[in-house]
């Protein structure tokens, strides 16, 4: 199902007062699932009647991730997993009433649970507090004991990412900025770093950045048919091992983007760190793929196109 639909059959269960305790969201984009959990989450709490409003407090605590009543918590390592005592932490946590919104909402960015952290899951989604629901995003709902799968609403979203016109112009803008970046001197970055920073849409501008590459990564791979970008010819001199080293350096960037006192600093090290990835070295033009890059390939590939 496309983003835009399942964004108004949530908005329609809110309104008809039919929420679930707990909801799968798996498959697809996962930029398409954070964005539509966010806005999930905005709805629920929003204190208008056309919600999600975008502009009441909560909506720009919950868009700030500052609301106390929505918790957003991203797993960790390559399998990206939560530690048993997080999530019994949680269980205790959800049956404290909401502080400030209508409901307690946890949301979980995870791929797999091991046998420990799957009990203590399945716990806390036995009998969840009416003011509670817990989200789980995922690649798959094959990762997870049935138990678990069966307690939540399992929602499908589609795989193709289509971008708009406008979103088609500012990536070209910026791999033109990224491309241009050898040609200019190292003191002009921050020029560019600032005009980044300063843009009214930064966390799409990266997402932009990272379906780029991954598709770079995946033509590197002959994967071409989960492409988005049909043009990448003139980027083919970039290697496999280089092109995961520029998503880890723009998603690590764009994770901190929230956390970062200086927005313009850390862009412009993201912006440096490229520049020294793509500098032309002396190398063999066949180079080995290690494990550790074919394991990279496989992760990095994974997580923009399923």
């Amino acid at each position: 199902m496309e983003k835009e639909r399942i964004e108004r059959y949530l908005k329609n269960s809110i309104a008809r007062g039919r929420l679930n305790s707990a909801y799968l969201f798996f498959a697809g984009i996962l930029q398409d699932k954070e964005k539509t959990a966010l806005n999930f989450a905005k709805a629920i709490e929003c204190e208008k009647e056309d919600f999600p409003c975008n502009t009441c407090e909560n909506c720009l605590k919950i868009e700030s991730f500052t609301h106390p009543d929505v918790k957003w918590l991203k797993g960790e390592g390559a399998v990206s997993s939560l530690a048993v005592e997080e999530i019994r932490e949680i269980g205790k946590e959800m049956y404290f009433k909401p502080y400030r919104g209508k409901k307690k909402i946890y949301i979980f960015e995870i791929e797999r649970l091991n046998e420990e952290s799957s009990n203590a899951f399945l716990k806390t989604l036995e009998e969840p507090p009416e003011h509670t629901i817990l989200l789980l995003i995922a690649k798959s709902d094959k990762e997870f004991l049935p138990t678990i799968v069966s307690r939540c609403q399992k929602i499908m979203f589609s795989s193709k990412k289509v971008f708009t016109e406008e979103e088609k112009e500012l990536q070209k803008k910026l791999i033109k900025t990224v491309d241009s970046l050898s040609l200019e001197s190292p003191a002009h970055l921050f020029d560019i770093a600032e005009e980044i920073s300063k843009s009214d849409s930064l966390p799409l501008s990266f997402d932009l950045l990272l379906y780029f590459y991954r598709d770079l990564l995946l033509l590197k791979n002959r994967a071409k048919d989960f492409l988005i970008n049909s043009d990448l010819s003139n980027h083919s001199k970039l290697n496999s091992s280089q092109i995961i080293r520029i998503i880890k350096n723009i998603a690590n960037t764009k994770g901190d983007l929230h956390r970062s006192a200086n927005l313009k600093l850390s862009i412009e090290l993201m912006l440096m760190n490229i520049l020294d990835i793509t500098r032309p070295q002396l190398q063999p033009q066949r180079l080995k793929v290690s494990k550790s890059t074919k394991k990279d390939i496989k992760i990095w590939t994974q997580i923009y196109a399923d």
